[in-house]
């Protein structure tokens, strides 16, 4: 064994020292800890008295502990086997010490890790695992000072642990949680507080008040992105172009809106309001619009037809002129008496045939205007708009002439031009010629007083 290996231990005064290196061993000589009666040995088995040890400064010029021509070890050479001392120095006045007890070397104690950030766990719980043991203390076994396990300030509590079965006593050391726990930060704040901060009550309606208009904005914005898109901005510009032509013709009118039936695939909120203020706009001071009105589906033709075809017709939604007829319009009239225009957007009743007898007279009853749908045959229309029942309606196809009254603004009336034209007395003629597919095929006949 090298001389860097080996480490030496020595005996002074019935306490055992060491390991120590060869060249500390040396400097217990020149210190005079240790004494050529002393007994050394090293971790290759090697025990003799120190005298014996070649290296040792014993015979030194001023050195006392001489050896006297005694052999010595070197600690450079071969190592005597394992179980056998070296010859201890006789003599009568220099007895030979006991074998002293080996004192195996003290193992470093391990420090507990340090956590990265300076909180504890919100939980107020440590991590579990058996807590590193202090070394055992001994006469040259200082006690090192302790090290705190988290930055945390010094106030702590106490944590009742949660009931859990009793587990072994083998794994109770280790799963038992440490009930002495930090509960202030650094700075002096609970670490409640830091981790579930307590909102005031203002604070809080403040909140609430602000997600509510952003949900009020958001719902703004889509209305008014709807509203300037596509078919709507179509059906809103007509409206307006039909409102201007009825305020021209009539003063303080109050005006009724027909449309389909909730349920049915025309229908939307957003339209509706579109019409509305469509009608609105082109109103303006002179009407208004006094509600909405949609004609009640009879539900026995749902039951007839569901006998016909054997199967539920819960979910069968006909198309609206298919069973639209007039004495649903007389019924909608009758909710709403203080009605002086109608405006549809579903076309007219497929008996509307009665407009043109002695019973309806628009200086009496509601006079009609149709926004969309399906218009009626040219010879019923012409009749009605000559006797005023029908003021105007509007066919959804652009004509290469303006069919708008000069009245109505020159930006609304060629925004309409684009789509739609307006059939009305003077422009029916117009509309026949270059648009004879606008006019569908119903009433089924003329009133016996108007055929030709």
């Amino acid at each position: 064994m090298s001389d860097e290996r080996r480490q030496w231990f020595f005996v002074r005064n019935g306490q055992a020292f060491g390991p120590l290196p060869f060249h500390a061993l040396r400097e217990a000589v020149y210190a005079g800890i240790l004494s050529g009666d002393d007994e050394v040995w090293d971790n290759s088995g090697f025990r003799a008295r120190a005298s014996a040890v070649e290296g040792l400064p014993f015979d030194q010029p001023g050195n006392q502990n001489a050896t006297g021509g005694q052999p010595r070890w070197r600690p450079d050479g071969p190592a005597p086997p394992m179980g056998k001392e070296a010859p201890p120095v006789a003599g009568p006045d220099r007895p030979v010490p006991s074998k002293p007890e080996v004192v195996p070397p003290r193992p470093r104690p391990q420090m507990p890790a340090r956590p990265k950030s300076g909180l504890v766990p919100a939980t107020g719980q440590r991590r579990r695992g058996r807590a590193p043991q202090p070394p055992p203390a001994g006469p040259d076994t200082a006690t090192p000072a302790p090290v705190p396990d988290h930055p945390v300030s010094v106030a702590r509590t106490k944590i009742a642990p949660p009931k859990t079965e009793e587990p072994d006593q083998a794994g109770a050391a280790a799963d038992a949680p440490d009930e002495t726990l930090p509960t202030t930060h650094a700075s002096g704040t609970s670490l409640q507080a830091l981790c579930f901060p307590r909102r005031s009550l203002g604070g809080t309606l403040r909140l609430a008040g602000a997600v509510v208009v952003a949900v009020a904005l958001v719902a703004v914005a889509r209305s008014y992105w709807w509203d300037s898109t596509g078919n709507a901005r179509t059906m809103r510009t007509a409206a307006a172009v039909v409102g201007a032509v009825l305020a021209v013709e009539h003063s303080d009118v109050d005006v009724l809106l027909i449309m389909e039936p909730p349920g049915w695939s025309g229908h939307s909120n957003r339209l509706e309001r579109c019409l509305k203020r469509g009608l609105s706009d082109g109103l303006g001071s002179r009407g208004r619009v006094v509600g909405v009105a949609y004609p009640d589906f009879p539900e026995g033709l749902r039951e007839a037809m569901r006998q016909k075809t054997g199967r539920d017709m819960k979910d069968w939604y006909p198309p609206v002129h298919e069973w639209y007829t007039f004495s649903m319009v007389k019924d909608m009239l009758a909710r709403h008496p203080r009605t002086d225009v109608v405006v549809s957007a579903i076309g007219m009743p497929r008996d509307c045939d009665v407009l043109l007898t002695d019973n309806w007279q628009p200086t009496t009853s509601p006079v009609f205007a149709v926004i969309a749908g399906p218009l009626p045959r040219q010879e019923f229309l012409r009749s009605a708009m000559s006797k005023g029942v029908i003021a105007v309606a509007v066919a959804s196809q652009p004509l290469d002439v303006n069919t708008v009254p000069s009245t109505v603004p020159a930006e609304l009336s060629a925004r309409f031009g684009e789509r739609s034209c307006l059939v009305a007395s003077d422009t029916f003629d117009t509309v026949v010629r270059k648009l004879p597919g606008s006019f569908g095929n119903f009433p089924a006949q003329l009133p016996g007083a108007q055929r030709q």
